[in-house]
């Protein structure tokens, strides 16, 4: 009698915890999923750049299709920022960001909008939405990678892991190949 009264004191804690995780795993993977930052002694996680990926690759999906030859520039120069961010993906990460602000001075060149060669970037490209140059969602999509990017710029500790260097890589290039297509045309067509 006394080892099962040993076992139930020795498994009602666990059991208790258990059974509350059961009852509560809703509340806790709610909690969990808007978890941004996680710091234990030396153990420290960030989420947040993670999340503002996510939320970019979703809002990629309505950039138009690429060419063949457009891919191409898209291959050529993720395979050259891959080897950057083998040593710096910060660097790596500055390096595709800039692929971006020349395709969108690029295009206010190629429009002979000679007012806009001399502003910033964002500036040039809110001119060029709002004369309907380029779509909403390509200025969306802009808006979200230059946030991450100026995490990479300016935050001290900031240190993504590879795989998401290689996503935020691939998203701003298909951004800047999406941005360079509109040179040609002058608009974008979305259907897919």
């Amino acid at each position: 009698m006394e080892n099962i009264v040993e076992l139930i004191k020795a498994l009602a804690w666990p059991l208790t915890v258990f059974f509350l995780v059961l009852i509560l795993r809703n509340q806790i993977t709610g909690v969990f999923s808007r978890l941004s930052h996680l710091k234990y002694k030396d153990l420290e996680a960030k989420f947040e750049f993670e999340k503002d990926l996510d939320k970019a690759e979703e809002k990629s999906s309505s950039l138009p299709v690429l060419t063949e030859e457009q891919l191409g520039y898209k291959d050529e120069n993720y395979e050259r920022l891959l080897e950057i961010a083998k040593f710096s993906p910060r660097a790596a990460i500055l390096e595709a960001w800039i692929e971006v602000e020349r395709a969108v001075m690029m295009l206010v060149q190629d429009l002979g909008l000679k007012g806009l060669h001399r502003v910033p970037t964002y500036r040039a490209l809110r001119t060029l939405v709002e004369r309907e140059v380029v779509p909403i969602d390509i200025s969306a999509l802009y808006q979200d990678l230059r946030v991450l990017r100026n995490q990479a710029a300016h935050e001290e500790d900031f240190r993504p892991n590879m795989r998401q260097t290689e996503r935020y890589l691939s998203l701003t290039l298909q951004l800047a190949a999406a941005i360079q297509a509109l040179q040609t045309t002058g608009k974008v067509d979305n259907e897919k």
